[in-house]
């Protein structure tokens, strides 16, 4: 069984609890949102990396063309993640 905390009302009314919840809530949606943009970079990076050998089989001028985009996109990847904190989630 969960308690919950007995706030008193003198508490609830002052503003700084108003203040306190909104950047609780601020804080909780923007680590979401951070959570989020972190998984969705690290697929496609995943998806991106891995798909690098399969082309270079290929061979071909096309072949070589494709895997340098893919790695260099790679390395866009994990730039835009390291600039963007993603990873903090906060």
């Amino acid at each position: 069984m969960t308690e919950e905390l007995l706030i008193p009302d003198e508490v609830r009314q002052h503003p700084a609890w108003a203040r306190l919840n909104d950047q609780l809530g601020w804080y909780d949606h923007k680590s979401g949102v951070n959570q989020k943009r972190y998984k969705q970079i690290q697929g496609a990076q995943i998806i991106l990396a891995t798909s690098i050998p399969v082309f270079s089989l290929i061979g071909a001028a096309s072949g070589q063309w494709i895997t340098d985009i893919l790695g260099a996109s790679v390395a866009i990847l994990a730039g835009f993640q390291q600039l963007g904190n993603y990873n903090d989630y906060g």
